[in-house]
């Protein structure tokens, strides 16, 4: 009878730590609230992209865009990129640069082989 009580309370303990995984909305969704910080601002509160590239404008303006991946859960798991435009170093722009389902990837994979 202990063993099955220790049993219960392991697997409840799991399954109710394993929900708090599952993260519903982006970390970016301030949105609005972002524009105009300086990018070193912006890194110092999200840290270093998984990408960026830079490019001059046809003005002769420096932008830097850089990009963020997260995993999020909505009805399914879903990798979400969002994109950040910098203009001499101040965020100008926000977007949603591609939203990927876990699922779909996964099949197109097993497609494949």
């Amino acid at each position: 009878m202990k063993a099955f009580c220790f049993f219960s309370l392991l697997v409840s303990t799991v399954l109710l730590s394993s929900c708090s995984q599952f993260i519903p909305v982006s970390k970016f969704a301030k949105g609005q609230e972002l524009l105009g910080i300086s990018k070193e601002l912006f890194l110092a509160q999200y840290g270093m992209p998984y990408s960026q590239d830079a490019y001059y404008t046809p003005d002769s303006v420096m932008e830097e865009r850089l990009f963020y991946m997260e995993r999020l859960y909505n009805v399914g798991w879903h990798v979400v990129t969002t994109m950040f435009t910098f203009r001499d170093s101040i965020l100008v722009k926000q977007e949603m640069y591609k939203d990927q389902s876990i699922y779909d990837t996964y099949k197109s994979n097993e497609k494949k082989e």
